[in-house]
């Protein structure tokens, strides 16, 4: 049956304030919302900020089989891009009643009959439900999910079942923030402060300390001292910025950075779908799937991940949950868990319609989400001219994922191939047709 799909990516309730989102982060965010396009089947009825362009639509009708009319897309007319539904827009009488319109004027068999948020929070139920489209599970009307995208509530329910975790401490206020970092700055330790509703490693914050190696993994933003001196006026600056519950820990050398995505379906059960590792420059830029690391670190980090997962399933949690964790010092820590959509939850999707639900026993996956384009490059076109677009039928390929030609000419796209070093090399690619033209303009 048809479902309704929200594009919520940075709600209220994963993130707390967006007012300072530079135009670079808004295009950003269109690209996640974006993304949700290719968890639709035909028939579906996608609710997003800004619409894909007509074009990627028709791609992902090929891709599918079917027409690019047999997705209904629904867009609040604002004359520029935007990059959120927040409830400013969520809820505006005027997009509230136009959505109704639209899902009452469907045919009967066009008509939602559930719903898949990428951030499932009570927001979005209300709004599901304000257009005609029934939510019955009561732990996704209640926002239940907003627990599973806090970090302190992570640590805690980590530490419970004794997940690997870094040393460190929930920070509930500016004193309990200070003392956590009072303790790593006396050893001449790194640390790392983690907003409590943020994603993507942007509400991270690293400091390095006088024998730092230096790696900046996971955050854009990185402090450093020398001294004592250094440390206080750092510690200053860092409770200044920070308004809301967090968690420090220390930080750890890290060699590859991991992630899992399950599935648990409406009566509980728990499956993983795809895991992998996270390229970082110093933020995530994507994901090789399946991952290249020794095999007893997947199994660890799997087992504790499948911990996690079932303790959401035991609350209530229905739906997609993803796991990030670390290679760090010869070990495993698990450093994050989210109770959505994740960055590879379209990759694995597409992957399965094209190949199968076994595609990861043969295939390899490469993804990249900072590619860029001069502006009226038609991606498609420098795609198939150079026999780089993955069609039907074709074993190995490059499929643009989303693409932003507004704000800054971003896109993102994926590699099929059968082995990893293919999937690399048709990467660089990919990329070779991009950014260098761009770079010499």
């Amino acid at each position: 049956m048809p479902k309704l799909i929200i594009a919520n990516v940075d709600s209220e309730h994963q993130v707390a304030d967006v007012s300072g989102y530079s135009r670079h982060e808004q295009s950003e965010i269109i690209l996640c919302n974006q993304r949700m396009m290719w968890l639709a089947d035909p028939g579906d009825v996608l609710v997003l900020p800004s619409a894909p362009t007509a074009q990627h639509k028709a791609y992902w009708a090929e891709l599918n089989g079917c027409r690019a009319e047999d997705l209904t897309v629904l867009t609040s007319k604002t004359g520029a891009p935007l990059a959120f539904l927040r409830q400013d827009i969520l809820f505006a009488p005027d997009f509230i009643a136009a959505c109704r319109s639209v899902v009452a004027g469907l045919p009967a068999g066009r008509k939602p009959n559930s719903v898949l948020a990428y951030f499932p929070d009570n927001y979005v139920a209300e709004f599901a439900q304000a257009i005609g489209v029934e939510v019955e599970d009561a732990f996704f009307r209640e926002g239940g999910a907003t627990l599973l995208n806090e970090k302190t509530t992570f640590r805690k329910l980590a530490a419970g079942l004794g997940v690997s975790l870094p040393e460190g401490w929930v920070c509930e206020n500016e004193t309990d923030l200070k003392r956590a970092m009072r303790h790593f700055v006396s050893q001449g330790a790194d640390f790392i402060v983690k907003l409590n509703r943020h994603s993507g490693g942007f509400g991270n914050l690293i400091v390095h300390g006088p024998r730092s190696g230096g790696k900046a993994l996971g955050s854009s933003t990185v402090l450093r001292y020398a001294n004592a001196q250094d440390a206080e006026a750092i510690l200053e600056t860092v409770a200044s910025r920070i308004h809301e519950p967090a968690v420090v820990e220390r930080y750890v050398d890290t060699d590859h950075v991991l992630y899992s995505e399950y599935l648990i379906d409406p009566q509980g059960r728990c499956f993983l779908l795809n895991d992998g590792t996270m390229n970082m420059e110093p933020l995530w830029v994507g994901f090789e799937i399946p991952g290249d690391y020794s095999n007893h670190h997947r199994v660890r980090f799997l087992d504790e991940s499948a911990r996690l997962v079932r303790l959401a399933a035991q609350m209530g949690h229905r739906g997609r949950m993803n796991v990030d964790g670390l290679v760090a010092e010869g070990q495993i820590f698990v450093n994050e868990f989210n109770g959505r959509c994740g960055g590879c939850s379209h990759v694995f999707e597409i992957a399965k319609r094209l190949f199968g639900t076994q595609v990861l026993h043969s295939k390899h996956i490469k993804t990249y989400n900072r590619g860029k384009l001069d502006e009226g490059c038609d991606l498609f076109a420098v795609l198939s001219d150079a026999g780089l677009l993955l069609r039907p039928g074709m074993a190995t390929g490059a499929i643009p994922l989303t693409i932003e030609p507004a704000l800054d000419q971003a896109f993102e796209y994926m590699v099929i191939a059968d082995s990893l070093d293919e999937a690399r090399r048709i990467s660089d690619a990919v990329l070779s047709l991009t950014t260098p033209r761009r770079l010499a303009a």
